[in-house]
This record gives C-alpha cells, sequence and structure tokens, in this order.
C-alpha cells in the first residue's frame, strides 16, 4: 500500500491535503504529474539535512566513545594491576604449597623405603627360618643315618633289612621307613631297629622317630629305647585378598572365554593362550603385601607357560608389569606357587597365564592368595629314651623324659640350647676329667703342629701324640689315686671320664639335629666338640669297653652312670677316711690335703697354660701356605726372569760373586737378586711386568703376614737352656717321686701308718716342686713359641722376597750404578750376615726414588714390596737368637717325658 498527499493546482492559492491511502490501482500518475526540477531540489535539500545530522551525530557519537574508551582503559589498567598482585601472591602460594608438598612427598618416599625395607628384611627373616627348619629337618634324617651306622664299623658281620612305603595325594604325602640291622664280632654282638613314620605337606610336618638296641660287648649288656615326635610349621602366609572358588569364580574373568568352577577348583577355559584375571578395584598396597601364592592341580600333561601380571586402576597389562613364574615341583598332581613380582604403588586387578588348556591337559586353580610371608614357623618335640645296663657288678636302670616345644623366637631357642649346652660342659670337675682334658689339648696342639713343619716334625709328633695317650690313661688313675688313696675307684673314674667325653659328644651332635634354629651359636659349640673328636676316637681304640654307645642320645645315660660312679667313690672314700684317723694323726692329714690342693692348682695352671699355647698355635700358618708362598713366588720368579740380552752380561759378571756367597751360604740369595736386577733392566715392557707382579706381591705380602706368625718350632736360646736345666732338675725329682709314689701305691691297700704318711709329705712336697717348675717351663715354652718362624722358611721366604724387591725396582739407567754397587754391598753380607739387608733395602729404595722412568703403579708396588720387606727383615732381626727346631724338639720329648711321669704321679 502507498500513501500520498495531493494538492490541487489552481489559479488561486492552494494547500496540501492530509495523508490518503491509495493504490496504484487508484492513483495513476505518469511522468508528466512529476514535476523533475522540484523534485531534485527537494531530494538535495533533504540529503544535505541529512549529512549534517549523521555527521553531528557522528561526532557526538565519536566523543560518547573516546571518553568510554578512557574510562574502560583506566578500569582495565587497574583491574590488570590488581590482577598481577593478585598472580604474584597465587604464585608464592603455588611455590610454597609446591615445595611442601615435595617435601611431603619426599619424607613419605622415605616412609614408604623404610617399610619396604623392613618388610623385605621380615620376609628375609621369615624365609630364613623356613630354610633352618628345612635344614634341621633333613638333619634329623641324616642323624637318624647316622645312628643307624654309628658302631658297626668295628662288627666283622653285619646283615641289614630296610622297609620303605611311600603315598602322596595333592600336596600331603605319609612315608614309613624300617631298618632293622644285626652285627657281630669277635666281642660284640648288636641288634638295632630305626622306625620313621612321616606325614608332611608343603606347610606343615610331623614325625615319629623311634630307636631300638640290644648290645652285648665283653662284661656289659645294654637295652635301650628311644621314642621321638616332633611336628612343626614352616611359616604362615598373612593375606590381604584370597579366593577359594568354593561355589563359583568369586569375580574372575578370562579368554577365551569365563573360567567355570566345579568341586571347590577354577578351571580357566579352552585355548591356546587362556588365561584369568581378577576383579578390579583390588587396592591392594604393593609394598606391604608383596607376595601372590596359588594351589594348583594338573590334568594330563599341560605345558608351562606361566605368567603373572599386574596393573593399577586405568591401566592395561603390559609386560613392563609382568614377570615369569617358574614351573613349580609337582607333588603327584599337586603344586604350591609362591611369586614376588616385585610390584610398586597400588594393585588394582592381576592376570594369570599358566598353560594352553585343553580337554586332555590342563591346569585347576584351588585357591589364590595375595598377601605377605607372616613369621609363624612353630614346633613341638617329644624324646623318651629308656634304658637297661648291665656292666659287671654295677647294675643301671635310667628313664629319662625330655619335653621341648616352643613358638619359633631364634633368640629364646639360642639362649635355651647354649644353656643346656653350659649346663653339659660343667658336669666333669674332677682331677681325672681335668687331666683327661689336659690331654685332649696337647693332642690337639700335636695335631695343629703336625701341619706346620716337616714330615720328621710330623712323625715326632705322632710319636709324642701316643706317648701322651699312654700317659692320660695311666695318668688319671694315678692321679685319683693320690687324692682318694683308693687305686680301684681312681681307675673306674678314669673309664668313666673317657666315657662321659664321647656320650657329650654324641648328645650335642643330637641336640644341634634337633634344635631347627641352628646358627653360629651352636657351630661355635661344635668347633669346640670337633677338637677332642681325634683323641676320643684314638682312646676309643685302646678302650673298645668305653665306646659302647651307639646313639648320640646315650650321653645322658652316660652321664647319670658318671654320677652314680662319682656317688659311688664318694662313699669309698667316706669309708676309707673313717678307717683312716687311726694311722696317722689329723693335722698331718690335713697338711697333705693341703698340698694336694695346690698340687691340683699347679695342673690346672699346667692345663690353662698348654691351652693358651693351643690357642696361639692355632692361628698359625701350616706348611700347605708355605707352599702355596712358595708356588706363587717361582710364578713371580718366571716373570721375573724374562728379558733381554743384558742377562747374559751381567749373569757372567755376578758369577764369581755369586761363588764366594755360596761358600758363607747365601749364595742362592745374591745370584738370584743380581740376575733378576738384570733382567728387570733389560725388559723392555717393564710396566707390563710389574702389573703382573703386582698382583702376585699381594699374595706374597699377605703370606709373609701369616708367615710371622708362624714360628711354632724355634724358641729362644736363652729360654731353652733355662727349659732344659729346669727339665733336668724335674727329671730327677720326678724319677725319685715316681719311686716313692710306687711304693706309696704299694702300702696304701694296706692303710698308711705315721711314718708312711711323713714320708708321702715329703714326696709331695717334692711333686709340687716338680709341677711349679714344670708349669713356669710351659709357660717359658708358650712366651718362646709365640711370634717364632723356621729358619728353612724364613731364609727361603726372604730370598725370593727380596729377588721380587729387587727385580721391580730397578729400571732404566740406574743398571750401571746398581751393578757397581752390588760387589761392596755382597762384601757387606759376607761380614755382617742379616743385619746388612735393612741396609741394602735402604739403598735399593733410593735408586728406585731416582729412577725417573718408574710409574705412578710402580709406585704403589714399592709402596707394598716395604711393608713385605719391615716384615721380613724383622724376622731376620729375631734368627740369630733363635734355636734350632732339632733342639726344641728334643727338648719337647723330654718334656712330654716329664709330663707323662708327672701325669702318672
Amino acid at each position: 500500500a502507498y500513501e500520498v498527499s495531493a494538492r490541487l493546482i489552481s489559479g488561486r492559492k492552494t494547500a496540501w491535503t492530509g495523508w490518503l491511502g491509495a493504490t496504484t490501482a487508484s492513483l495513476k500518475l505518469g511522468p508528466a504529474d512529476l514535476d523533475w526540477s522540484q523534485l531534485e531540489t527537494e531530494i538535495l535539500g533533504q540529503v544535505d539535512a541529512l549529512q549534517q545530522w549523521v555527521d553531528g551525530e557522528v561526532d557526538a557519537l565519536v566523543g560518547l566513545i573516546g571518553d568510554e574508551a578512557q574510562a574502560r582503559g583506566d578500569a582495565v589498567q587497574a583491574l590488570g594491576d590488581q590482577i598481577a598482585g593478585v598472580a604474584d601472591g597465587i604464585a608464592a602460594e603455588a611455590e610454597a604449597r609446591g615445595n611442601a608438598i615435595q617435601t611431603l612427598a619426599d619424607g613419605l618416599a622415605d616412609i614408604a623405603q623404610d617399610i619396604s625395607d623392613e618388610v623385605a628384611r621380615r620376609a628375609d627373616n621369615v624365609r630364613t627360618l623356613a630354610r633352618n627348619y628345612r635344614r634341621v629337618t633333613r638333619s634329623m634324617d641324616e642323624l637318624r643315618d647316622w645312628v643307624g651306622d654309628l658302631d658297626y664299623r668295628r662288627y666283622r658281620e653285619k646283615e641289614q633289612l630296610r622297609t620303605d612305603l611311600s603315598k602322596s595325594l595333592r600336596e600331603f604325602r605319609a612315608t614309613f621307613e624300617e631298618t632293622i640291622t644285626v652285627a657281630a664280632s669277635e666281642r660284640a654282638a648288636i641288634t638295632q631297629r630305626v622306625t620313621s613314620l612321616e606325614a608332611d605337606s608343603l606347610d606343615t610336618r610331623a614325625q615319629i622317630l623311634a630307636v631300638d638296641t640290644a648290645r652285648v660287648n665283653g662284661e656289659e649288656a645294654l637295652a635301650q629305647s628311644i621314642a621321638g615326635l616332633s611336628v612343626g610349621t614352616v611359616n604362615q602366609f598373612d593375606h590381604v585378598k584370597i579366593w577359594y572358588y568354593d561355589d563359583d569364580a568369586e569375580g574372575w574373568t578370562g579368554s577365551p572365554a569365563a573360567p567355570t568352577v566345579a568341586e571347590g577348583y577354577m578351571r580357566p577355559a579352552d585355548g591356546a593362550g587362556a588365561y584369568v584375571i581378577s576383579p578390579s578395584g583390588l587396592g591392594v598396597r604393593a609394598v606391604r603385601y608383596p607376595q601372590l601364592r596359588a594351589r594348583l592341580r594338573r590334568v594330563g600333561s599341560p605345558v608351562w607357560t606361566g605368567y603373572l601380571w599386574w596393573a593399577d586402576a586405568g591401566q592395561s597389562f603390559v609386560t613392563g608389569r609382568r614377570v615369569a613364574i617358574p614351573e613349580p615341583v609337582w607333588s603327584g598332581d599337586e603344586a604350591l606357587i609362591t611369586v614376588t613380582p616385585g610390584w610398586a604403588a597400588t594393585v588394582d586387578r592381576v592376570r594369570l597365564d599358566l598353560t594352553p588348556q585343553d580337554a586332555s591337559n590342563h591346569v585347576l586353580v584351588d585357591w589364590i592368595a595375595i598377601g605377605r610371608p607372616a613369621p609363624g614357623a612353630t614346633s613341638a618335640e617329644l624324646v623318651e629314651e629308656r634304658t637297661a645296663r648291665l656292666a659287671a657288678d654295677n647294675a643301671q636302670a635310667a628313664a629319662i623324659l625330655d619335653m621341648q616345644a616352643g613358638i619359633t623366637d631364634v633368640q629364646g631357642n639360642l639362649a635355651a640350647t647354649a644353656g643346656a649346652v653350659d649346663a653339659l660342659t660343667i658336669e666333669v670337675t674332677e682331677t681325672g676329667a681335668t687331666v683327661a682334658s689336659q690331654a685332649t689339648a696337647l693332642t690337639e696342639l700335636q695335631t695343629e703342629v703336625a701341619g706346620k713343619a716337616s714330615a720328621d716334625a710330623v712323625a715326632a709328633l705322632e710319636s709324642r701324640t701316643s706317648a701322651t695317650e699312654t700317659a692320660v690313661k695311666t695318668g688319671s688313675a694315678a692321679t685319683t689315686s693320690l687324692r682318694a688313696s683308693l687305686l680301684p675307684l681312681a681307675s673306674e673314674v678314669l673309664d668313666q671320664g673317657f666315657a662321659e667325653f664321647l656320650a657329650r659328644r654324641k648328645a650335642r651332635k643330637a641336640m644341634v639335629a634337633a634344635d631347627q634354629s641352628l646358627t653360629a651359636q651352636i657351630r661355635a659349640v661344635d668347633d669346640r666338640l670337633i677338637l677332642t673328636a681325634d683323641a676320643v676316637t684314638r682312646l676309643e681304640l685302646d678302650l673298645p669297653k668305653l665306646a659302647s654307645a651307639t646313639a648320640v642320645d646315650a650321653l645322658r645315660l652316660r652321664v647319670t652312670t658318671a654320677e652314680g660312679r662319682i656317688t659311688s667313690q664318694g662313699e669309698a672314700i667316706t669309708a676309707l677316711n673313717t678307717a683312716l684317723p687311726g694311722k696317722a694323726s689329723a693335722s698331718a692329714l690335713e697338711a697333705l690335703t693341703s698340698r694336694v690342693t695346690l698340687t691340683e692348682s699347679g695342673i690346672v695352671s699346667l692345663g690353662q697354660s698348654v691351652t693358651d699355647l693351643g690357642t696361639a698355635v692355632a692361628g698359625k700358618a701350616g706348611t700347605d701356605v708355605v707352599a702355596a708362598l712358595e708356588s706363587r713366588t717361582s710364578k713371580t720368579e718366571a716373570a721375573v726372569k724374562t728379558g733381554g740380552a743384558a742377562t747374559t752380561s751381567l749373569r757372567a759378571s755376578l758369577l764369581p760373586l755369586a761363588s764366594e756367597v755360596l761358600d758363607q751360604g747365601f749364595a742362592e740369595f745374591l745370584a738370584r737378586r743380581k740376575v733378576r736386577k738384570a733382567v728387570a733392566e733389560a725388559d723392555q715392557s717393564l710396566t707390563a711386568q710389574i702389573r703382573a707382579v703386582d698382583d702376585r706381591l699381594i699374595l706374597t705380602a699377605d703370606a709373609v703376614t701369616r708367615l710371622q706368625l708362624d714360628l711354632p718350632n724355634l724358641a729362644s736360646a736363652t729360654a731353652v737352656d733355662a727349659l732344659r736345666l729346669r727339665v733336668t732338675t724335674a727329671e730327677g725329682r720326678i724319677t725319685s717321686q715316681g719311686e716313692a709314689i710306687t711304693a706309696l701305691n704299694t702300702a696304701l691297700p694296706g692303710k698308711a701308718s705315721a711314718s708312711a704318711l711323713e714320708a708321702l709329705t715329703s714326696r709331695v712336697t717334692l711333686t709340687e716342686s716338680g709341677i711349679v717348675s714344670l708349669g713356669q717351663s710351659v709357660t717359658d715354652l708358650g712366651t718362646a713359641i709365640a711370634g717364632k718362624a723356621g729358619t728353612d722358611v724364613v731364609d727361603a721366604l726372604e730370598s725370593r722376597t727380596s729377588a721380587t724387591e729387587t727385580a721391580v725396582k730397578t729400571g732404566g739407567a740406574a743398571t750401571t750404578s746398581l751393578r757397581a754397587s752390588l760387589l761392596p754391598l755382597a762384601s757387606e753380607v759376607l761380614d755382617q750376615g742379616f743385619a746388612e739387608f735393612l741396609a741394602r733395602r735402604k739403598v735399593r729404595k733410593a735408586v728406585a726414588e731416582a729412577d725417573q722412568s718408574l710409574t705412578a703403579q710402580i709406585r704403589a708396588v714399592d709402596d707394598r714390596l716395604t711393608l713385605t720387606a719391615d716384615a721380613v727383615t724383622r724376622l731376620q732381626l729375631d734368627l740369630p737368637n733363635l734355636a734350632s727346631a732339632t733342639a726344641v724338639d728334643a727338648l719337647r720329648l723330654r718334656v712330654t717325658t716329664a709330663e707323662g711321669r708327672i701325669t702318672s704321679q
């Protein structure tokens, strides 16, 4: 629609009408109806007005926009400054909180590491306890076999019947073993039955062991029955997650299909790559619970391809979080797997790949658990022994019951075991046992010394050992006779004393085998028992009636027998004391008792001195060490002896000097030294040779250090002379004492008169002097032996070590000056002996310091050589005042003879 206005054009004045609605149909205007010039004027005027209005509005708007922009710019600047301040504060706060978080994280990491270390340590302790228990059970089995074969070596005829039965299902196993042995010889017969019933699983074990023995040996008859019951657990498992699959898969899934459950077993689906996956959300702290265990059952012969995978929340299974599971040892068709994967952080789920599955060959899972090992190894034992013995006119029956049950506590078991051993150790306190212990120490000392010297020395020591054994067998009886004046009882104490030694040894072995926490303390006790084993074995050969025990548990029987006999001795001594007052005054008897007591003190002191001597000798190096040192030194010589043409010329120049020194006993020493100097100076690859020598010199230095301690066959001339004088005096006194004591022994059975008592007092006085003198002599001998070495060993070692020093410290242009200095140096050796060796060492050191071609490696070797040379020098300074091994051996033989006479008195 349009709107128009109209004006009538006439000759007179008119006005426009109002706006009227119109259509093109009602207004039919044509070009002629329009005033184009007026229309143009109007349009232009309107355009100008519009332009003016627009310009004015634009200018106003621009001003307003400028003002607004300025205001907003100022506001933005202020807000930016405010934001920058807040941002700086936030940054500082973030940095502070970051540092605090880092500190806290470091602290938590340290705590986590400490916890991890503690868990690992406890796990190691648990594994150690388990290993100890398994070792103890194995030792019990070995003890059973050892007990069965213990005394059969001496029987000519032997027959044995053995029965074994064994059945197992899954992890459970039951066994029965019975061994019946009969044996006979010209002097004894024995019948023994050893029965073992045992039931065990992977974690627990129960055992019943019975040993029945019947034996006849000369005048002695023994019937013995020993029964032992024991149960124990290896360890416990503290689980945080466990699945038993009693009714269903308990959330486990798998591939290529879900696992199935039947009769309490989960079976992964059939397939070449079958596996099962646990439910997610386990939330297991890996550090606290580091282990996964599972019990499996196999059907057919599946091929083992075991892997354990694990993942945290949101993670997938990757090879970086996977460990292989070794195939377990199957007991029948049952096995237990234990995996310690070393996982970290938190475990959200796990996956098990075991074997390819099919209808005929597959694996079933009984249960799976995640947790940690926990201390829980327990044991209980019951041992019962029944014994009946008949020996000559002494009959004894004993029933011993010993029960031991304890929760695994290493320190507690050790303390209890140590207390038991100490209690058994201190039972024998009589003089006969003291002398027997002293003789054992002497025998052991001789055995140790036998490995320190030549074959002649070994033979001499073997002879001395035999003489000592004879003296011990007769000496204990004589000493007991002197104290108690009862020869029959003294002989019985001597016999029983050796029986007690044998019984203790066997009982301690049994205790070690039964103790589930066998540790270093028990091994130390075992070492002490081994020291007496050799002496007891030799005594068994000479005293067959004493070696009648067939099992380790016979210790309690023999200790009981010893106590009975000692009681009998006490009663007999009481009866003798009742009969003797009529023969001598009480004061004289008290004086004699006091002196005999001092005599015992002298014997105890002598035993302690010999024990100290044995301790000193125990740390010495033997001939095997010297042989090894000689071998290594020979290799060093071979390495140094390589060289060029300078060897021949220098060797030729040294022949006259070598010949001269040979006449004085040092030819080998000087010749080798000069030859090796020439070889080293001519060798163009000195550095390579020094490296080889360096390694060997370390061994040489160690051997020299040990050699300083290995001086058992020499003593100082002064000490030997003093000891010889004392022994000569003691021999005279001992001879007279022996005659006097023989007469006294003859007179005692018929009771002693006052005159006989006075004669005995006089003879005891002489015995006291002999013992004091001999004790002092043994002390001097022990002091003299400590720190000594054999002449031949020191000569050989000094020669080779000096040669090695010389070979290393020479080189380059120092050859000529060193060769010129050797001749006067050799002359000094001939004139002054070994005392000049120190001067040679200083000369060689000066030459080495002057040599500009030696490297830092040579200086290191020189330091080691200096230490070795100092040690050898100290040995040389000790040599001139030392007596020969022959003189010491001869004197030692005289001392041994004197010891035997004193012991027999």
